[in-house]
């Protein structure tokens, strides 16, 4: 069952406001009509075709609708409502290729589209325009780098001008920021039943928190690694400990990047300056603190520096040193006397 979304809504009411309530009316049901049929025939479906995937069914799409909405905050009065139009239904169809494989999905929406509308003229610049915004949102650029936005100029629709590069720059890192235990199944995961190639992404999926905290001018994350210990409260495996610290670490610097990268094209990302992370470490259903301040990474770039590692942000965040941390704290907690 689909639950109405904040910025579905402010997409109707401006649209009535700006269009007239007929006109207005008539062209979200265009968007009601469209999403119908993909959760009818098409979302569910993914799953179906590639189930190692973390989900990109119905759940994403409404966490992708809720973020776009958090990262414009009252920036979402500086859109018209034909571009609002444009950005709830290219989330719409943002991942729809993916029910013919996963490589190059962002530019296989066509044959999904055709079969949300009728393929005649009337609909070829609404197709083009969303082709276009949902071919950005990842992938390569025409030029064979990942620039994908530098090659978006301005369009139309309906006679109404649509800048695709802020839509398309608002998909993208609404849909980089759509992280959580609502993209993976514990069940399954317990069961062995994702590729051992996949499991991590779907271990990463369990313990995000993602924060869009526009007032603080940040994204905030919170990891929640659960620990392996055995019965005397020893660490075990810390093999898979280090193997999840060093994905989550190349997540948190792709996220930055694409902080960076997505905001040099879009003003309404402007206001988020940095990416804050935190650890919360957990063994036998405790919390195990262990000092660690929170990694922060902004814009600031001193001449001559490099791409950093995260150790070189805090260098407590070293893996060994998180580790030797940890194996302190779980060696104070056997020790503490129970009463």
């Amino acid at each position: 069952m689909w639950q109405t979304q904040e910025l579905e809504t402010i997409t109707k009411q401006r649209l009535i406001k700006e269009r007239g309530e007929a006109e207005g009316e008539e062209k979200f049901a265009l968007y009601l009509t469209a999403r119908k049929k993909l959760l009818e025939d098409v979302l569910e479906e993914i799953k179906a075709a590639e189930p190692a995937l973390t989900d990109h069914g119905p759940k994403h799409i409404a966490n992708v609708l809720q973020n776009a909405q958090r990262l414009l905050g009252d920036g979402v009065e500086d859109l018209s409502s034909t571009e609002l139009y444009c950005l709830i239904l290219s989330i719409l169809f943002h991942d729809v290729g993916n029910i013919f494989g996963r490589n190059g999905h962002q530019l296989n929406i066509g044959e999904v589209y055709n079969h949300v509308r009728q393929p005649d003229a009337s609909h070829r610049q609404e197709q083009l325009v969303l082709l276009q915004i949902v071919g950005a949102h990842c992938g390569e650029a025409p030029d064979k780098t990942r620039d994908t936005l530098r090659f978006l100029e301005s369009s139309h629709l309906d006679g109404l001008p649509v800048n695709l590069r802020d839509i398309a720059a608002i998909l993208r890192f609404a849909d980089e920021l759509a992280e959580g235990i609502q993209r993976t199944s514990l069940f399954m995961e317990r069961i062995h039943r994702y590729p051992a190639k996949c499991d991590i992404y779907h271990q990463y999926a369990r313990i995000t928190q993602v924060l869009i905290d526009k007032g603080a001018e940040r994204i905030a994350l919170t990891y929640h690694p659960t620990i392996e210990v055995n019965r005397e409260g020893v660490l075990q495996n810390d093999a898979a400990l280090r193997e999840i610290l060093q994905f989550t670490y190349r997540r948190i610097q792709k996220l930055n990047e694409e902080r960076k990268y997505n905001k040099h094209y879009c003003r309404y990302l402007d206001p988020f300056k940095q990416v804050s992370a935190v650890f919360e470490f957990w063994a036998n259903g405790q919390p195990r603190g262990l000092g660690l301040r929170p990694l922060v990474l902004t814009d600031l770039v001193i001449p001559g520096d490099v791409q950093k590692e995260i150790p070189a942000y805090d260098p407590s965040y070293a893996i060994d040193e998180v580790i030797t941390r940890l194996r302190r704290a779980l060696s104070e907690g056997r020790e503490r006397p129970t009463t």
